[in-house]
């Protein structure tokens, strides 16, 4: 693996099945000068390799062990602005790295329901080296996306609108 590699670094990735509970995403915030800080924990689902839901706050014992992780890898890839940090959850209620995206994440779409400040405006808030206020999570939330086909054709629907807009908060 290391004689056919890319790169510069000496290193090479193992990968096995890991039989999990969920994934959820950790919102890490890496500012220019100050404090890591995170969002609460977003629960997602993916199939097919593809984000399908998520919601937030994400209940669960993993918040702790997942912020510990999250602090040590994007503080050793350095820089500043939100990090979509990865984790399963196995069936103990411990937290196995998965990935990471250094920028907001599809999954906290959510955010600009359930926070007082969404991933988009924490990302350029720190990017912009602007102050960075506490971050409240204000509303438990959920977003879905809507996956087109290749060649979409026809009408699609969003179904429950009603239902949902019953609820007057």
């Amino acid at each position: 693996a290391i004689s056919g590699m890319r790169g510069d670094r000496k290193r090479v990735i193992v990968e096995e099945f890991i039989d999990f509970k969920y994934e959820i995403t950790l919102l890490t915030i890496k500012q220019h000068k100050g404090e890591t800080l995170f969002c609460k924990s977003i629960g997602h689902v993916q199939e097919r390799g593809d984000y399908q839901w998520s919601w937030q706050p994400c209940e669960g014992n993993h918040e702790s062990e997942a912020q510990k992780m999250a602090k040590i890898i994007t503080d050793d890839l350095g820089g500043a602005g939100i990090f979509g940090v990865e984790f399963f959850v196995d069936k103990k209620g411990g937290v196995i790295f998965s990935e990471l995206s250094p920028r907001p994440h599809d999954t906290g779409m959510v955010t600009m329901y359930t926070q007082n400040y969404s991933q988009f405006d924490i990302h350029a808030r720190v990017l912009t080296g602007m102050p960075l206020p506490e971050i409240k999570l204000i509303q438990s939330g959920a977003s879905h996306v809507i996956l087109a086909e290749e060649n979409a054709t026809g009408d699609y629907a969003i179904e429950g609108v009603e239902e949902a807009l019953e609820d007057e908060d």
